[in-house]
């Protein structure tokens, strides 16, 4: 009888033990901090968007294809939405909405149909590996 109730507060206290460990070590970050390990290194907030538009995306001064040019945001950087206009478009062969976003240090609008999740850098060269790969192997070169 005692050696079962040795045993069984073991297993209580180990189990306890083990509950605040994964509670400590799994504590997450709150969304807006959140990491997405092996696409980007860098955190992101939940209105960071990426560049997806390889030559660059136009920062303009209004929810307009025609507006005035402010800057070029260059292929892959992290811009921060501050509202969207509108809904969603069609434009230039892409969904998305008029998008007013900040970049260094100024605020402009882009069309989100160019904006990604991740850095898309990061996922171009194994894709392309992959699917180069996949061609070799399959006889096309």
């Amino acid at each position: 009888m005692k050696k079962k109730i040795i045993l069984i507060s073991s297993v209580t206290v180990i189990t306890a033990a083990g509950l605040i460990l994964f509670l400590v070590l799994s504590k997450s970050k709150t969304y807006e901090e959140k990491e997405i390990p092996g696409i980007i290194q860098d955190t992101i907030k939940p209105n960071d968007k990426f560049v997806a538009a390889k030559s660059g995306l136009n920062l303009r001064s209004d929810s307009d294809k025609s507006s005035k040019i402010i800057t070029l945001i260059p292929f892959g950087t992290k811009v921060a939405i501050e509202k969207s206009d509108g809904n969603e478009i069609f434009l230039d062969g892409r969904y998305g909405k008029w998008v007013n976003v900040k970049f260094a240090n100024k605020i402009g609008w882009v069309f989100s149909g160019f904006l990604c999740d991740f850095k898309p850098d990061t996922v171009i060269k194994p894709a392309a590996a992959f699917y180069r790969d996949k061609y070799r192997k399959s006889g096309y070169s």
